[in-house]
């Protein structure tokens, strides 16, 4: 009786092994469906609009660099990092752009990436008083 009952079981095997297998790939897509579906609902509205304006408006950089603050706020620093720079790229001449690429990268400890944003922002705007706090702390920080 006991060979009966592991001949029927091995016999089995491979269409338990087929059907668990795509019980587990139904559930995994069912998952990253839900998981893609919760990301996106998890967005603020205004990152949701703001990336609705940067897809009819690619070459916009003041709309990038909103998003960027956007992602700021909700603590997203490597996704904002993205936005200003590829708003420096659209616009040389926004010295607000390099200072907030700047200012992300010295917040991330990245000093030495952050010099060059922060440098061309005070020589487009010799004013801009965060960059200015940014050389400050960086030569205090170098010091250390």
């Amino acid at each position: 009786m006991t060979t009966k009952i592991v001949q029927i079981s091995i016999n089995k095997t491979p269409q338990l092994i087929s059907i668990l297998l795509l019980a587990l790939l139904m559930l995994g897509t069912n998952s990253c469906k839900e998981n893609t579906a919760t990301k996106k609902n998890t967005l603020p509205k205004n990152i949701l609009q703001l990336n609705e304006a940067i897809t009819k408006s690619p070459k916009d950089a003041e709309l990038l660099y909103k998003r960027g603050l956007a992602y700021l706020s909700i603590k997203k620093d490597s996704f904002a990092l993205i936005d200003f720079k590829k708003a420096c790229t659209i616009d040389t001449t926004n010295a607000k752009y390099y200072s907030a690429a700047g200012d992300v990268l010295f917040e991330n400890k990245d000093i030495s990436g952050s010099v060059s944003y922060i440098q061309k922002a005070l020589l487009l705007n010799p004013n801009d008083v965060k960059a200015q706090l940014k050389i400050s702390k960086m030569f205090l920080f170098l010091k250390q």
